[in-house]
């Protein structure tokens, strides 16, 4: 329960290291895969792309339920009043899904 309001969770919470495991890996991984794309132009298409293309993978999901329940807890704010630029800032920060 985040402000008196119940969700329904994914799996589990995870703990701010294993969100900050996640979010070194996916940087790791997305850094990578623009390092095999050869031409400058595919570079920032794959930037943006690559794992954008995929399906959500478990600890992307867990990773971004954190970002939410984080933003949640520390404005005291409802997911259900999220607003457009909240929802921007919050794909911020899940590496190669903004």
């Amino acid at each position: 329960m985040v402000n008196n309001k119940e969700y329904l969770l994914y799996h589990r919470i995870i703990t701010d290291t294993e969100a900050s495991t996640i979010f070194n890996n996916l940087n790791k991984q997305l850094a990578q895969e623009v390092k095999t794309t050869k031409s400058k132009s595919k570079r920032k298409l794959a930037a943006t792309q690559v794992i954008s293309s995929a399906q959500w993978k478990k600890d992307e999901t867990l990773l971004l339920q954190y970002i939410i329940l984080s933003k949640l807890w520390q404005e005291h704010q409802d997911a259900d009043k999220f607003t457009e630029a909240d929802w921007q800032k919050i794909a911020q920060f899940i590496p190669g899904r903004s």
